[in-house]
């Protein structure tokens, strides 16, 4: 049986790693990830487990390195590494696979989480607020609107897909900070 590939985005890490495991169970293991394609190849049915985290660093940095090399002492393979985001699977048959030890580690993975979307939606904003400034003003000619305007509707989509999962992963974060606060 040959291989898969699969054109997806995800938004939400967690959706996006559930569905991973599904596909895992389905006998489906993730080979390579890049740009909303997935490989995968044939695998016994829940052969993996696969867990996905944001590193705090880019994967080439010293201290990434070592935090690879401990996840691959613990078994875990690192499948695929994009845009700072790894995709780590382990043998099902080694039981479960967590890669955060406690609250706090889950907590500052989802600090991550939020600076990286907050800090799109803020490098967004001024381009989106000149564009909008400049076709609310009516005064370019009809060849420019005609690319400005789309180009609005996109960067007010993508603003809006950034304030949206800024304001979840936010929430998640106080949740997890209500949760430690019960336990400490």
């Amino acid at each position: 049986m040959k291989g898969t590939t699969v054109r997806k985005l995800y938004w939400n890490f967690e959706n996006e790693e559930r569905w991973l495991n599904e596909m895992a169970a389905k006998g489906q293991a993730l080979l390579h990830y890049s740009w909303g394609t997935y490989r995968f190849e044939p695998s016994r049915p829940a052969e993996w487990i696969y867990r996905i985290e944001l590193l705090p660093d880019v994967a080439s940095k010293p201290a990434s390195q070592e935090y690879l090399a401990f996840m691959a002492d613990t078994g875990a393979q690192a499948v695929a590494i994009f845009q700072g985001w790894v995709y780590f699977r382990k043998a099902s048959a080694d039981g479960p696979f967590e890669v955060f030890s406690d609250l706090d580690s889950r907590i500052a993975h989802y600090m991550r989480v939020l600076m990286l979307f907050a800090s799109l939606f803020a490098a967004l904003l001024p381009i989106t607020t000149v564009n909008l400034t400049n076709i609310s003003r009516g005064e370019m000619p009809p060849a420019i609107f005609a690319l400005a305007l789309p180009i609005l509707v996109l960067l007010l989509g993508v603003e809006a897909l950034l304030g949206v999962q800024s304001m979840s992963v936010a929430r998640k974060v106080r949740e997890l900070k209500v949760r430690k606060r019960l336990f400490e």
